[in-house]
């Protein structure tokens, strides 16, 4: 016998096995028009098909992340920052200051393994090995929470014979590691592209390298060594813009490596050349006057012949 009855609708497919609901699959089944019937069996194997390809295809990626993660960026210019694919993650990630603590450190390092006794130092100096040791690996556990997604087959952060270490891969990014990098190749290049590398580089330099560790004497040797990159940078893109009578571009770059670096003397002289074949003799001479306080106050000591000299001429109208 035939029925206008309309099919009721399958249940939509999400239960643990993936399949429509099994009720309504066996009153369609049982439906007496067969068009409904054969409609109704249709859907189901199609249903079931895309369940099972997506299951697949979720298995297939879980597999994939497993293996290989997304890569992450690392950024310590103006601050710490860590993202994923993309994806900045929240600092309330970390739970506790501490674990990120230890992950700046390790990134200061580098590829070398640091040993539990030089992490003692840095952060738990006042506390016995028992108890320093007890606090690193719960400040470890909760780095590998966030560096790490779940069921990884490896860590980020490598425990070896109580030396650790942050493995990173190829994919893997830290802003001061290509800072550092691209400053070296842009200083010993030559060229007429010279210029537009130094230039590209000091782009990078996005502010201090980690403030938040700034009075922390484990930071020191490693922000030294940035900051002489960077007074490197500036003191090629001085030269580049003075030899191509930039004179605008050679004070400001001349400038910003004086704030970097006040005592600097040769950043001193670059800004009296540059004012002083820009017409501006009397900015030149008070920046010989600058330099000569900073010197005398800062180090007790007294500008070089060579900054001397150059005021000299630079009283006397002579071209610099």
């Amino acid at each position: 016998m035939r029925t206008n009855a309309s099919p009721a609708p399958l249940a939509p497919a999400g239960g643990r096995e993936g399949f429509p609901d099994s009720d309504a699959l066996a009153t369609m089944i049982d439906h007496p028009d067969r068009a409904v019937r054969r409609s109704t069996l249709l859907a189901a194997l199609a249903a079931v098909a895309v369940d099972q390809r997506v299951g697949s295809a979720a298995v297939d990626v879980r597999a994939r992340v497993r293996a290989e993660a997304p890569p992450l960026r690392f950024e310590l210019f103006g601050g710490f920052r860590v993202h994923r694919a993309g994806w900045e993650l929240d600092d309330s990630a970390w739970q506790r200051p501490m674990a990120a603590r230890v992950v700046r450190f390790l990134l200061t390092q580098g590829s070398s393994g640091v040993p539990e006794d030089v992490l003692f130092d840095a952060f738990w100096s006042d506390r016995d090995a028992d108890a320093a040791r007890q606090h690193l690996s719960v400040a470890v556990c909760r780095a590998r929470k966030v560096l790490d997604l779940p069921g990884a087959q490896r860590s980020v952060l490598e425990v070896r014979e109580r030396t650790y270490r942050l493995r990173l891969r190829d994919a893997d990014r830290v802003d001061t590691v290509e800072f550092e990098r691209a400053a070296a190749a842009a200083v010993a290049g030559r060229g007429p592209g010279r210029r537009a590398a130094l230039e590209a580089v000091a782009v990078l330099w996005t502010g201090e390298p980690l403030p938040e560790d700034r009075y922390a004497a484990w930071s020191w040797p490693w922000r030294e060594r940035l900051v002489d990159t960077y007074c490197h940078v500036l003191v090629a893109l001085v030269e580049a813009y003075t030899a191509a009578g930039e004179l605008h571009h050679a004070i400001d770059a001349a400038r910003r490596l004086l704030e970097l670096d006040p005592l600097h003397e040769r950043a001193h002289r670059e800004l009296m050349t540059a004012y002083a074949r820009a017409g501006r003799t009397s900015q030149a001479l008070r920046q010989f006057l600058e330099c000569r306080r900073l010197l005398v106050e800062e180090l007790g000591i007294e500008p070089s012949s060579e900054t001397s000299a150059l005021q000299a001429r630079i009283l006397a109208g002579e071209s610099v």
